[in-house]
């Protein structure tokens, strides 16, 4: 029954294909010498602490006075304080959130069992020790005691995601089990867990503020012989912040060199067992499935807003999926993958995820990889879910997990099907969808404000009759479509510059509009496609200011018209004010949270800190109280709200007073974060129903100017 359901290994693959290479060595050598080198340091680190502890607390002064004696036992306790910092972190406990995940019960699902057994006999390695299965596109073999791990033989277990199993193929699934079962079979893997544990400790010492650093915050204070130790504290720990910051980022600058020839032997493996084709195309294939994934958790997020909640997350990912940008002719192309000049990833695409590429190849370097020399085998193009027992329920299940523990306020709705949530999702999508002639140029930014009492001046400047629809066409005409494919280059540019800038690449040149530069250059080149950019965003300004004037001048000979036109253009102007202060205001909070957050604060700073936040939250009760004054034209779903205010707000009270505490301030962002999300919702559906009351008022005035047959071809110019 197994070998049913295993797709069939390449028949020839060349020998020692997937053996290690010389320099891979090298690597594997040089990241245990920085291991080693840091487990040094901190050795004398700790020994230098307790040998400060002991030579205060055992030293004796020939006379003690009062002041004396109090100085003494500060300086013990802060010895004593600086080696509870550096042993600490050992003791934390660091078990990871598995609340949405669903534990497998391995006998219930024969016929995955059976593929594991066969590709773990395949790849070498031992049959997990459990089997998760996580809501979000991803697929992991881990120790579930990673500690342990490095003194002790632990079998690992493994974490399949379900939004993964949605969107591969059995043999692209294949693919991706076995380059994570491959890590594992790689002996240096074994280092994996000790730089793991090397930067959970590092990076709590280095980054991480708790209650040790509150203690030491409040023994601080204007009593400056009741508090000498502490600042003496406070010196020698933020001396040790920065030499264990300069290992943290030498251990894992030297790790990240191995990391990346170590995803290259596990993807050596995944072609071992399934070919190069399926590992390529998985990799594409991720790409797109978690993309889908996270706008279908977006629509669903609206969906909850009116009490509709999914039973099969699955199901909206899959239509996320086919809806979006088709795959390049490569994609799912044996023969296309066995040429020499046909790739599925970009070259340019090696400067994006810098983060991630520090320790991971690029897409197309992987490919290129794969395919060195490339191993054909057949494909199986069935759904992984075949290998699941009553897969339907298996996704029910996930998703209510996904509900219960990922998203707020959603653990007592009551799941719908999936198909009538999707409905109230398409009408949604519908209302958000603009013509392809407006070339995108309002699908995420916001126009530019224009008074409704400045109209008539702008309008009465524009001709009538043919000469307006002649100006109206070629308002949405090429050079909207060429001005916003330079705005999508600029910002693909930007992109990809900050990260040189930055000095997050390693590459040593870059390109901007095919001409090469040196990677040195990045800064200067930013400077000036941002010039551009500027002038862009005045073309822009003066697009909008055009089109506001042309549709007034328009629906001036459409007077039964122009009331609701300039009502819903009112309504946009003042969404467009809400949403942009609630951004500003956003912003300038999270600029704050560093210097407020995990970090001591004299009574000048927590009062000047304090006014800010007030300065933000008056801000934010002025704007939701006018909201409350601004009608709600009708738009789709959202006809039980009379008001704005009534629609950001619902069940959630105004700001409190501002206070200089955790707690308030994220309650603060959360609001912020909710009455951005909705002022955003709101803005793009009015601007979808401003757009098509333009649209027909166009057609109408062009119906009163031209015979019908003349009309019809007019009107279908947008």
């Amino acid at each position: 029954m197994a070998t049913a359901y295993y797709p069939t290994s390449p028949a020839q693959v060349p020998a020692n294909f997937h053996k290690p290479s010389f320099g891979y060595g090298l690597m594997v050598g040089a990241t245990l010498l920085s291991i080693l080198l840091f487990v040094a340091l901190y050795l004398v680190l700790l020994m230098g602490a307790g040998c400060l502890l002991w030579w205060v607390a055992t030293h004796y002064f020939d006379h003690y006075g009062l002041w004396l004696l109090f100085l003494h036992l500060g300086a013990v306790a802060a010895a004593g304080m600086l080696v509870v910092f550096l042993l600490k972190f050992l003791f934390k406990g660091r078990q990871t959130s598995r609340e949405n995940w669903l534990r497998l019960v391995p006998e219930a699902h024969p016929r995955l069992l059976g593929f594991l057994e066969q590709l773990c006999a395949e790849t070498g390695v031992a049959l997990p020790r459990a089997i998760y299965l996580s809501p979000e596109v991803n697929a992991a073999v881990f120790y579930e005691r990673p500690l342990l791990s490095l003194v002790w033989p632990v079998r690992k277990s493994l974490l399949i995601g379900a939004g993964l199993v949605n969107a591969l193929t059995l043999s692209e699934f294949k693919a991706v089990l076995a380059h994570e079962f491959g890590h594992f079979a790689q002996r240096s893997m074994r280092l994996h867990s000790y730089v793991y544990s090397a930067n959970l400790v590092l990076h709590d010492i280095v980054f991480r503020r708790d209650k040790w650093d509150e203690v030491v915050a409040n023994w601080r204070g204007p009593d400056i012989w009741g508090s000498a130790a502490a600042w003496v504290l406070t010196a020698l720990v933020w001396l040790v912040r920065q030499v264990l910051e300069v290992a943290y980022r030498g251990v894992n600058l030297v790790y990240a060199r191995l990391a990346r020839e170590m995803e290259f032997q596990a993807d050596r493996v995944a072609v071992r067992v399934a070919g190069s084709s399926a590992i390529i195309d998985a990799l594409y294939q991720i790409n797109r499935a978690s993309a889908a994934y996270h706008v279908a958790l977006g629509h669903l997020a609206t969906a909850l807003e009116h009490g509709l909640a999914t039973d099969d997350v699955y199901y909206h990912q899959a239509l996320r999926l086919a809806e979006a940008p088709a795959a390049p002719a490569a994609f799912r192309s044996a023969a296309a993958h066995a040429s020499s000049n046909a790739f599925l990833f970009a070259a340019e695409e090696v400067t994006l995820k810098a983060d991630m590429y520090a320790s991971h190849p690029t897409g197309l370097q992987r490919e290129q990889h794969a395919r060195s020399p490339f191993v054909p085998a057949a494909s199986d193009a069935r759904s992984p879910w075949l290998l699941f027992t009553q897969p339907g329920e298996v996704r029910r299940l996930v998703t209510a997990k996904l509900y219960r523990h990922s998203i707020a306020d959603a653990e007592d709705r009551q799941a719908q099907p999936a198909r009538e949530v999707e409905a109230f999702l398409s009408a949604e999508t519908e209302e958000l969808t603009y013509d392809p002639c407006y070339a995108e140029t309002y699908d995420t930014r916001l126009i530019t404000a224009v008074a409704v009492e400045a109209l008539d001046a702008l309008a009465a400047e524009l001709p009538t009759g043919p000469a307006l629809l002649a100006l109206r066409a070629e308002l949405y005409g090429p050079e909207l479509h060429r001005q916003m494919a330079q705005v999508k280059e600029r910002q693909k540019a930007l992109q990809r510059l900050h990260l040189f800038a930055s000095q997050q690449v390693r590459d040593a040149t870059f390109e901007v509009a095919g001409v090469p530069f040196p990677a040195r250059h990045a800064a200067g080149v930013i400077k000036q496609i941002e010039q551009e950019g500027q002038a862009s965003a005045r073309w822009l300004e003066e697009f909008d200011r055009r089109a506001a004037a042309l549709h007034w001048r328009l629906l001036g000979c459409l007077p039964e018209r122009q009331p609701g036109w300039r009502s819903r253009y009112a309504l946009q102007m003042h969404l467009r004010l809400g949403l942009a202060l609630t951004q500003a205001s956003l912003r300038s909070l999270h600029q704050l949270l560093p210097e407020i957050i995990g970090r001591p604060l004299n009574e000048s700073q927590c009062r000047a800190y304090l006014t800010q936040l007030a300065q933000l939250q008056q801000q934010m009760v002025v704007l939701l109280l006018t909201s409350k004054k601004s009608a709600l034209l009708p738009l789709r779903h959202l006809e039980g709200f009379a008001t704005v205010g009534d629609y950001l707000l619902q069940a959630t009270s105004l700001p409190s007073s501002a206070v200089l505490s955790a707690a308030w301030i994220t309650g603060f962002v959360s609001l912020l974060d909710t009455v951005q999300d909705r002022y955003r919702r709101l803005y793009f559906k009015n601007l979808g129903a401003l757009l098509r009351l333009q649209e027909k008022a166009a057609a109408e005035y062009a119906l009163t100017i031209a015979p019908p047959e003349r009309a019809d071809s007019e009107a279908a110019t947008v």
